[in-house]
């Protein structure tokens, strides 16, 4: 998990908190041009809170994939910069089957910096006795 540096509470099945210190030493700052926005990139920040996401759906993953299918109603707040502290909160709102729902929240200094009204993960068997079809690469 490259985009969590800490988890700091965790309710099995239920809730996360993770957080994300931002710096300059993020690959997104590499060759930034004097002048431009140093904010933290948005598709980013929904893949931190995803990744935390992640972290609260292993205990679900044993031996299988889990894929980010889908993000309903994400909202962004104020912009990060390097320096800051994101704190990613994500609940498990249900677990159909082979499906988790997410929902939560992202903050910075108590201000809110993402809201996710729904996410899905799909968890699928990993299986590598399935050949690869002709023509694809693997």
């Amino acid at each position: 998990m490259l985009l969590v540096d800490r988890v700091s509470a965790i309710v099995p099945g239920e809730s996360i908190v993770a957080r994300k210190a931002i710096s300059w030493n993020e690959p997104c700052y590499d060759g930034l041009p004097d002048g431009a926005s140093a904010a933290y990139p948005r598709p980013l920040l929904m893949e931190s809170w995803g990744q935390a996401g992640g972290i609260l759906a292993a205990r679900y993953a044993a031996g299988r994939t889990m894929l980010f299918v889908s993000v309903a109603e994400a909202e962004f707040g104020r912009p990060v910069f390097p320096g800051d502290v994101i704190e990613h909160r994500v609940r498990l709102a249900r677990h159909v089957a082979d499906a988790l729902f997410f929902e939560g929240e992202s903050r910075c200094d108590g201000e809110l910096v993402l809201t996710v009204a729904s996410s899905v993960l799909a968890l699928r068997d990993t299986d590598s006795s399935t050949p690869v079809p002709a023509g694809r690469a693997q």
